[in-house]
């Protein structure tokens, strides 16, 4: 390093000024050259600041942890961050999620604001980038040790870490095997699970959007899935593992990716002991990949959902079609008695299958597109009135009596990371579980049109009714 005088140490010391190490400059200047040559690494930052401490000569054998937590703490101070550490950090300016980066300088270290290297991830071609970031809680930091190994191209894939969750070794023979031994509705999945992987198809969205795919194919709608556990991600109950069976739909707790929600289909146990299973799952992020077979920790499995056969027998299909019969006769006697259907509701209920069958894109929130469908069927600001209003962490929350098709409803999504949602309510498809279809869009600003989804509609804390 370059020899300092007294004057300039104090300085430094007086401003909060570090400078870098040998390894931390050779980080630097690797991450630079790779800014200005435009290098793309599409995968997620994780991959991009792996690529940089490989090219630079720090594998995984050369690199050293320094600080050590979760999302959840222990955080670090800012004495222990130095230029060139790869820094794991809650994104305050996107949502509070987990990224990571490799720090350059304080910008302002009182605030804790840092100039990283990083690059935005969701496998987007795009290069890394110069960000400022507010480092307040730092919970991983990793720093390159010991003198730097020469770079290979063709031995970078050798080099770079394994990630936590891997395929599991020879699985072909086993995933067969355990397709033999599962439920009719289960082989199904799991034999549409295996075309998709195989013909490599892919459906960009969440893990989510996955899955409903596979499941509609496979034959199984909204109306034949069945919840079996209802739980929250950080609160529980979570699943024993007599509770799970080949084909379920389970989401969990993903500890090998910042402990975020993630789900998949249940393929087979691989160490039931430790809770260690075969998922058939999707990156999510809106990456252009293929679905995969990988390894999870099932510990924290807080939601089940099973496909249902139906199994009706021969008299039990004539006893139904009795029954319809009769109630058609009944129809036809009561239908001068029995109100019609609320103008209002039906209005908005049929803008909002217009929409959706044209595809229409509103971008922005999802409150933005039941504005625009509830404007378009003439029902501006004035002529909406709050039926109910709560707070989304404290309550009080709506009872199911309240809700009428057509209404407004503000709830807390539990399928995702229990952030606040909107959507215009359809019908309950189980009223006793809470379980409803509702027209929402996703939101985050994305290229998409609006979709039926099924919610769960235990947290509803604002209604607003056309009048």
């Amino acid at each position: 390093m370059k020899k300092m005088t007294l004057i300039t140490l104090l300085l430094c010391f007086q401003w909060g000024v570090v400078y870098a190490t040998d390894n931390g400059q050779r980080i630097l200047a690797t991450g630079k050259d790779m800014i200005k040559t435009q290098a793309v690494v599409v995968g997620s930052c994780w991959d991009f600041i792996n690529t940089v401490y490989n090219r630079a000569g720090f594998p995984q054998k050369q690199r050293q942890t320094i600080h050590k937590g979760n999302k959840s703490g222990p955080y670090a101070p800012t004495s222990k961050i130095r230029p060139g550490d790869w820094l794991y950090f809650i994104n305050h300016s996107y949502n509070g999620v987990g990224h990571s980066g490799i720090f350059v300088r304080w910008v302002d270290k009182t605030k804790r604001i840092a100039e990283v290297i990083s690059y935005v991830g969701q496998s987007r071609k795009a290069p890394g980038r110069y960000a400022n970031y507010r480092l307040t809680h730092v919970y991983n930091i990793i720093r390159p040790s010991g003198n730097a190994v020469a770079h290979s191209p063709a031995k970078s894939k050798a080099s770079s870490p394994k990630r936590p969750s891997s395929k599991p070794s020879n699985s072909y023979a086993l995933q067969l095997n355990a397709e033999k031994c599962a439920s009719p509705a289960g082989k199904r999945i799991l034999r549409t699970g295996r075309q998709m992987v195989s013909s490599r198809e892919v459906i960009r969205g969440t893990s989510v959007n996955y899955l409903d795919k596979l499941f509609q194919r496979a034959g199984f709608p909204y109306s034949r899935r069945q919840p079996i556990l209802q739980g929250q991600k950080n609160r529980g109950p979570y699943a024993s593992t007599g509770q799970i069976q080949v084909g379920d739909w389970v989401c969990y707790i993903n500890h090998s990716y910042n402990r975020s929600a993630h789900c998949g289909v249940f393929v087979r146990w691989l160490n039931k002991a430790r809770k260690q299973g075969e998922i058939l799952s999707y990156g999510g992020e809106n990456r252009r990949a293929p679905g995969r077979y990988r390894a999870y920790k099932l510990s924290h499995v807080y939601q089940i959902i099973r496909a249902i056969v139906n199994r009706q027998s021969k008299a039990k299909t004539q006893k139904t079609k009795a029954k319809k019969a009769k109630t058609q006769k009944n129809k036809k006697t009561k239908t001068q008695k029995t109100p019609p259907k609320s103008s209002a509701s039906a209005s908005v209920l049929k803008v909002g299958r217009q929409m959706l069958a044209n595809r229409t894109i509103i971008k922005g929130s999802s409150a933005g597109y039941i504005d625009a469908i509830y404007r378009q069927a003439g029902y501006p600001q004035s002529k909406r009135r709050v039926l109910f209003r709560g707070d989304r962490s404290r309550g009080p929350y709506a009872v199911a009596s309240q809700l009428k098709s057509g209404d407004w409803v503000y709830f807390v999504n539990h399928s995702y990371h229990e952030q606040p949602h909107c959507g215009i309510f359809i019908r309950w498809i189980n009223r006793n579980q809470r379980q409803a279809e509702i027209l929402s869009y996703g939101g985050e600003n994305r290229l998409a049109p609006g979709r039926m989804r099924n919610y769960d509609l235990s947290h509803i804390y604002k209604i607003i009714r056309p009048q």
